[in-house]
């Protein structure tokens, strides 16, 4: 809702403000299980469930379109379901200098179905003193929304602590792949007044859109789904990195380098008509992420640190898809852009700590991005 409402309209009868309302269930469940093989070799696995959602919104506002007051409501079903599993090992391999091996294969699955969100806008009409059914705009909206991710990602690393003199040093290096994919699909549907007779327009959603109202001479159902609502991505992360870890007198050092390969692609495309002009993102970087850490020890109980890293952020699947959903009648719509690229981030940190019966310390940081991902606001001429 936008615009400046006239002062005939400034009262509490007309404008009710923002009322939301949110009831949730959850339903979760985890579990582990060890399995020691020797002494020196064990086995353990985890997974966790997680179920849940619900919402119910109803505001007014002025439109200064229309030059009048509407009355938006909105019925919002979401339902939820995430699952984790994870089989790991940890193995000291004696034959290697009593080197530790670390293994673990996680699968997740992540699914969201929102089975019909409904929207009805009402106009305030001013010769009758009673809001009627808002033919425009989302009103009459039914939207179905589906979405399924899964992701897989092994994972191995190995470690090894040398005792050199007064110097404690620890090697780790370790390999990584991910594989995710999403699949999302959205419809949109629409009760259209083709005609009045007999229809009560003032009447609240449950009885305007009853079953004896959906006729050629009262409203009929039209799909608005568009060419953007449905996509699929993949992404692959390869990695490596290698790390040293070394503690002398009051010293302590810790570098190292990730180096990762991405291979991530969105395609949007039209449901009904896929290889009609898809629209793709993608992007195969790779990138080497140094980072270190130096902690000087000024006393017992004080220290001083400096931290430098070069991670990297990278657009999420919904951010690559310009799929477009207005949350709110008036305000702006949220739309993906396909032609992002990944934010280059440079941290550094400076930290003075004092450990008494409660941490004290004192800190200085700085980060650059470089092409940071961000909302943006983007006028057109509809406004």
């Amino acid at each position: 809702m936008r615009g400046i409402v006239p002062e005939e309209f400034l009262s509490n009868e007309f404008l009710q403000g923002y009322q939301s309302s949110a009831n949730t269930v959850k339903l979760g469940a985890t579990a582990n299980a060890a399995y020691r093989l020797t002494p020196n070799h064990k086995l353990f696995k985890n997974f966790y469930t997680h179920d849940g959602t619900d919402h119910t919104r109803a505001y007014r506002g002025w439109y200064e379109s229309r030059g009048t007051i509407l009355n938006d409501e909105r019925l919002r079903y979401i339902e939820e379901e995430i699952y984790s599993g994870q089989i790991a090992g940890d193995h000291l391999l004696s034959k290697l200098g009593d080197s530790m091996v670390t293994w673990r294969l996680t699968c997740s699955r992540a699914t969201l179905d929102e089975p019909d969100l409904r929207e009805t806008i009402y106009e305030f009409d001013p010769s009758q003193q009673q809001f009627r059914f808002f033919s425009q705009l989302q009103s009459g909206l039914r939207l179905f929304n589906t979405m399924r991710e899964n992701i897989r990602e092994p994972a191995v690393d190995w470690s090894k602590f040398l005792f050199l003199g007064k110097a404690t040093v620890n090697f780790k290096a370790g390999a990584s792949y991910s594989n995710r994919d999403r699949g999302f699909v959205s419809r949109r549907f629409r009760f259209n007044a083709r005609g009045v007779q007999g229809i009560e327009f003032t009447a609240p959603a449950e009885r305007l859109f009853a079953p004896d109202n959906i006729r050629p001479t009262g409203f009929e159902t039209f799909e608005e789904t568009r060419p953007t609502d449905a996509y699929q991505g993949i992404h692959d992360i390869t990695a490596g990195y290698g790390m040293v870890d070394v503690a002398f007198q009051k010293w302590r050092i810790i570098g190292g380098a990730r180096v990762e390969r991405s291979d991530q692609q969105v395609v949007t495309f039209n449901l009904f008509s896929r290889q009609l002009n898809p629209i793709v993102a993608s992007q195969d970087k790779t990138d080497v992420m140094p980072s270190i850490g130096v902690v000087y020890g000024l006393s017992s109980n004080m220290n001083l640190r400096f931290g430098y890293s070069q991670p990297v952020a990278r657009p999420q699947f919904r951010e690559l898809s310009p799929f477009e959903f207005t949350d709110v009648t008036g305000g702006p719509s949220a739309v993906g852009n396909p032609d992002l690229v990944r934010t280059s981030i440079r941290n550094v940190d400076a930290r003075w700590e004092w450990f008494v019966s409660a941490t004290i310390r004192g800190d200085i940081a700085g980060t650059t991005a470089r092409r940071p991902i961000q909302k943006c606001l983007q006028w057109d001429s509809a406004v």
